[in-house]
């Protein structure tokens, strides 16, 4: 015999065998689907309807509310972020410019916008007014990840 017909012939077999087993499987099946058929829910009322559209708008209402809070927090926590790298550039630039001959050209140079830009930095590279919720530099990464 061919291997495909042979392992054919065998499960014939094993199904007639277990003959019992499938038609249980199958009644309880068709069991089920008939019970789901028959009865099926009652319809809604006006007062359910209302009460379910009510309850789903204030769902999606918390779930703006939910969206625009975690996009709030996601761009301060990004302008943070970004200043608190500014301001360790603006440091290691600082540091070297210290012996240049002129300090507002070598940062210039240093610092593409070192003319434009208002730096609220130490000299050692921290933020003059430090939040308390200043990210770390893993909270940091994963914001640019975002």
């Amino acid at each position: 015999m061919i291997p495909d017909r042979k392992a054919a012939a065998e499960t014939l077999e094993a199904l007639k065998r277990n003959w019992f087993a499938t038609a249980c499987f199958l009644l309880v099946v068709f069991g089920f689907i008939y019970l789901s058929l028959k009865n099926p829910p009652p319809p809604e009322t006006s007062e359910q309807f209302r009460a379910r559209q009510k309850q789903e708008g204030a769902l999606q209402d918390a779930q703006k509310s939910r969206a625009a809070q975690w996009a709030a927090q996601t761009a301060r926590t990004k302008s943070l972020c970004k200043a608190k790298a500014e301001c360790s550039e603006y440091a290691a630039a600082r540091q070297a410019c210290a012996t240049a001959g002129n300090f507002d050209t070598c940062m210039g140079i240093k610092m593409e916008n070192y003319s434009s830009a208002q730096y609220d930095c130490t000299n050692d590279g921290k933020l003059i007014s430090s939040p308390a919720d200043l990210p770390n530099n893993f909270e940091c990464l994963l914001s640019v990840v975002q």
